[in-house]
C-alpha cells in the first residue's frame, strides 16, 4: 500500500487485504480510540538521530493498533503504523498483520522494529502461536530480511513472512 501524507511518501510493507478494507479498518480504529478496551502504556525511547519517539497501541475486539510519534518538537507528528488482527485457523490462534508504515525519513531508526514488539507482544497475551503477514514488494522485503535477526523469516519464495511464537 502506498500513500501520500502531507507529501511525506508512506511505504507500505506488508498488506494482508487490499487497499479499501486495510484503509476502513484504519479509520474503524482510530474511530474506536474512545472506545478502546485496552491501552498499552506509552514506549519511550531516542532514535539513532537523537528524536524522541513514543509508540502507544490500543485494542479493540480482536484487533491492535500501534502508532510511532516523533515528540521531539512538540508536534508529535505520526511517524509509523501499524495494523494487526487476532484470527482462529484450524484451531489456531495467529495474527495477520495487515500494514506496516514508517515514513522515509524516521526508517532504519528501529521504529518498525519497535511497532512489530507490540505486535508481538499482543500475540503473546492472546495465545497466538503465529504472526504472519504478506510482502509486497522489495523495500519491504528488505525491511523483514533485516527483522531476521529478531526470529521473523519469509517463506513461499519470500511473498510472506512469519513468526512463530
Amino acid at each position: 500500500m502506498m500513500r501520500n501524507r502531507e507529501n511525506d511518501q508512506i511505504d507500505g510493507l506488508t498488506e494482508g487485504q487490499d487497499r479499501v478494507e486495510s484503509e476502513a479498518l484504519l479509520r474503524r480504529l482510530e474511530r474506536s480510540a474512545q472506545e478502546t478496551i485496552e491501552r498499552t502504556p506509552d514506549r519511550f525511547f531516542i532514535d539513532d538521530k537523537g528524536r524522541a519517539i513514543t509508540i502507544q497501541n490500543s485494542e479493540y475486539n480482536s484487533t491492535m493498533y500501534a502508532e510511532a510519534r516523533d515528540t521531539s518538537n512538540g508536534l508529535n507528528p505520526r511517524v509509523g503504523t501499524i495494523t494487526a488482527s487476532l484470527e482462529e485457523h484450524n484451531a489456531d490462534r495467529r495474527v495477520r498483520i495487515h500494514n506496516v508504515e514508517v515514513i522515509p525519513s524516521y526508517r532504519n531508526v528501529g521504529i518498525g522494529s519497535e511497532l512489530l514488539q507490540r505486535v508481538e507482544d499482543y500475540a503473546q497475551r492472546n495465545g497466538a502461536r503465529e504472526i504472519y503477514g504478506l510482502v509486497v514488494d522489495d523495500e519491504a522485503r528488505s525491511f523483514w530480511e533485516a527483522q531476521s535477526k529478531n526470529g521473523w523469516e519469509l517463506v513461499d519464495n519470500g511473498t510472506k513472512v512469519r513468526k512463530r511464537l
